[in-house]
């Protein structure tokens, strides 16, 4: 009997997502990396030009993502210039200028510094929400490219927690798509707490570290968990069903997002 063809999966069409869904968990597991997934959903999200986005750039700045906008074949930049997206850019302290060091060496800070450039940041993702839900109609998506960059920025756990709940807080037309990555004790904890109260999970692994060939995993809510391999490319991501590289056409039946 003949092996059924599988045929190539697109990912947008996979994921599928939804407005109701609040939460959107990415898992970096195995050195993988979640940024084409956020790329993607990010121009998923902006061709309706009534939601709105509020980037959390933690992980790579604004220069990188419209590179990658361009390879979508979409312009970022635009759409901040027509509101449609706010960047939210890491909290920085200006210790070194106060004291007039000139060092580049990052200076440590006192527990009450910390604490206060925490402050300073949450309170200006409020605000920066609360501004977008006021411009657009339609859902706000805040989008975190890397939770575990809170932790590099000094912000403790439990203000990694603390940030996670204030935005679930924005019950009208805010939802939360979060990556975060799995390779430390703090970075399991997040996830776990995120994937407590996901609609979607969405876990990858690479299947070689550092590569850009893995395993995805998509448990959504009350559904059994779906399972694909798939590998970055420069103007997208083919993706497919295990083993269907290997057994439909030599392996050249790959669907590429562009």
């Amino acid at each position: 009997m003949d092996q059924p063809k599988i045929d190539s999966t697109d990912l947008l069409d996979t994921l599928n997502i939804q407005d109701w869904q609040k939460i959107i968990t990415i898992k970096e597991d195995n050195d993988s990396d979640g940024n084409f997934l956020i790329s993607h959903l990010l121009k998923h999200i902006l061709q309706d030009e009534n939601k709105g986005v509020c980037l959390i750039t933690l992980k790579h700045d604004l220069a990188y993502y419209q590179d990658v906008s361009k390879h979508l074949n979409y312009n970022l930049v635009e759409k901040i210039g027509s509101n449609q997206v706010s960047i939210i850019t890491p909290m920085k302290s200006s210790t070194s200028e106060a004291d007039g060091s000139s060092s580049k060496e990052p200076k440590r800070l006192k527990t009450e510094d910390k604490t206060d450039l925490a402050k300073d940041f949450f309170k200006k993702i409020r605000r920066n929400i609360r501004e977008m839900k006021d411009r657009q109609s339609g859902y706000i998506y805040v989008i975190i490219d890397k939770m575990n960059c809170l932790l590099e920025q000094d912000v403790p756990l439990k203000g990694c927690l603390f940030l996670i709940n204030m935005l679930l807080n924005f019950h009208e037309r805010v939802n939360l798509i979060a990556c975060v990555d799995t390779g430390s004790n703090d970075g399991q904890s997040i996830a776990t707490a995120l994937c407590f109260i996901s609609d979607m999970v969405v876990t990858l692994n690479s299947l070689k570290p550092g590569s850009f060939l893995g395993l995805m995993t998509i448990q959504k809510l009350d559904s059994p968990p779906e399972q694909y391999q798939f590998k970055s490319a420069e103007k997208g991501v083919k993706i497919f069903k295990p083993g269907e590289c290997s057994t439909v056409n030599g392996g050249s039946n790959f669907k590429l997002l562009c």
